[in-house]
């Protein structure tokens, strides 16, 4: 949640079915925490807060969760720290770089508002003790809770005054409540109505019990816990009928949903047939998969159903099979390969994703180029690629490291191709017909070649396939976000599509 995030729910705040805020003649009462303390605001009393988030879609769906649990609670969203009375960090561990980003602007945050109460969650702060900057720690759980304690915490420092400006920092009790316990069970923290983008997160599960051995996600967030299928649904529809036509169906692992229930990955194939059959929505994107998990059955059972959006993120990290099994992931690169030939025989339009690890202990150059050239081979649509980086507790760290010259080298190597491969995928469907769904509006003119006389709005996008695009309209045209529209591609400078809208999609 950046500065200059906008929501994109539409008419009217969302009215949910529970939470913890009710009324109470005249006055919002919240209802007692677990310390059996509570709070009474008064109507028409605000506040205000600012949430920074970090890392995945499945932090971004948790941020939302706790911007909407504010809002309701009287809260005002402000995009700049020093605006704010509360400060929420939704932290990542999935590099050494994003905990120290988390870290960082934590002091930046204390640096330019000494007043507001800052509270911290999310992975990070599930393995790390972020206390000495923070006044209140949070993990992967209880998150909720976490909230009612913040504003518990913020209205007592509003009322009593009990600030110490010296140290710059909350003088806290003796003891704390704890908020990195981990529950056995899936925290609901839905339905989440209020999404910070067009295109709506749903969570599905939460936990991973892979363990890669690179990984520390899995210390963060525990056993695999799914999410109820009703809630999904519930949610779903919901977020359908506000106008949003694209889900986008997230946990640590999708893959692994009913995992838990001793369900296999086709119980995640008979939850997107279930989501199709609701109406308003239009597109069913998945987040990221794992190879080791799919099977040829599952592609088969996927592949009819209309509304999934043909566009897979598949993890291949490396195709040396001597590299992946030091990595833990039980698969080889003629298994992936026979999976990505499954997946374009079943959906001929699909278009793969992947994310590619470089500069993982042990690893030579003949396992480096033996992961170039499969890339090139699979001729991915887009390659996220990042260096290896040692996490705490896991097994990868006590292996022999590769020196950072020889990373870095690689890495550069491997974004190029994966630069070259974008462009090449894109080409490939000029001249063609998209359908976009309008996410941001912005400022830009149309090349000279579009002839339109007078330039309107421009917007940003996803295909269906994942293609970011441009569609640029003529100046009166009946645009906005949210909008699906069929667009002709005209015209590509590698990373985006730019587009001319033909009809929108009702």
């Amino acid at each position: 949640m950046q500065p200059g995030r906008t929501f994109c729910f539409r008419e009217e705040e969302p009215v949910l079915e529970e939470g913890p805020v009710r009324q109470k003649g005249k006055r919002l009462t919240m209802q007692k925490n677990n310390k059996g303390t509570n709070f009474a605001l008064q109507k028409g009393q605000t506040f205000s807060f600012h949430i920074h988030n970090f890392g995945c879609k499945l932090n971004s769906y948790e941020s939302d969760a706790l911007a909407q649990f504010f809002v309701r609670c009287g809260g005002k969203e402000v995009f700049a720290y020093k605006e704010a009375e509360l400060i929420l960090f939704n932290s990542c561990t999935v590099t050494r770089e994003a905990g120290r980003k988390a870290g960082q602007a934590l002091r930046k945050a204390r640096k330019e508002n000494k007043e507001a109460l800052l509270v911290v969650m999310g992975c990070h702060s599930q393995l790390e003790d972020m206390s000495g900057t923070a006044d209140l720690c949070g993990g992967t759980s209880q998150r909720l809770e976490l909230a009612k304690e913040a504003l518990r915490l913020m209205f007592e420092r509003r009322e009593k005054k009990h600030y110490d400006g010296v140290k710059g920092k909350q003088k806290c009790r003796e003891k704390e409540p704890c908020f990195r316990k981990r529950i056995p069970t899936y925290e609901e923290l839905g339905p989440v109505l209020r999404q910070s983008e067009i295109r709506a997160k749903v969570k599905i599960a939460d936990g991973c019990e892979e363990f890669c051995s690179y990984c520390a996600i899995c210390l963060a967030r525990g056993k695999v816990r799914s999410r109820a299928r009703e809630d999904i649904l519930h949610e779903a529809k919901s977020l359908a009928e506000r106008g949003h036509k694209e889900i986008i169906l997230t946990a640590t692992n999708i893959t692994a949903f009913e995992s838990d229930l001793g369900h296999s990955v086709l119980a995640l194939a008979e939850l997107i047939e279930a989501l199709s059959a609701i109406k308003e929505l239009k597109r069913i994107r998945l987040g990221s998969l794992e190879p080791q998990a799919l099977t040829f059955e599952f592609i088969e059972r996927i592949s009819k159903i209309e509304k999934l959006c043909p566009h897979f993120h598949i993890s291949l990290q490396s195709a040396s099979d001597a590299v992946l099994r030091k990595m833990g992931r039980n698969y080889t690169a003629a298994h992936y390969r026979n999976l990505l030939e499954a997946l374009k025989a079943g959906i001929p339009r699909a278009t793969i994703t992947t994310d590619i690890m470089v500069g993982f202990p042990e690893e030579s150059e003949e396992d480096f180029k033996a992961t170039y050239e499969f890339a090139e081979e699979m001729a991915f649509a887009r390659i996220h690629v990042f260096r290896f980086s040692p996490r705490k507790d896991t097994k990868a760290a006590k292996m022999p490291q590769i020196a950072s010259d020889v990373s870095r080298r690689r890495s550069e190597i491997m974004q190029g191709l994966a630069a070259e491969l974008a462009g090449q995928n894109n080409a490939k469907v000029l001249g063609q017909e998209v359908e976009i769904i309008l996410e941001t509006e912005r400022m830009g003119l149309a090349p000279a070649a579009f002839h339109i006389d007078k330039a309107g709005p421009c917007y940003t996008g996803y295909s269906a396939e994942y293609l970011p695009a441009l569609i640029f309209f003529s100046e009166g045209a009946m645009a906005k976000s949210g909008d699906l529209w069929k667009a002709r591609v005209e015209y590509t400078d590698g990373e985006y599509l730019y587009l001319l809208p033909i009809e929108r999609i009702d």
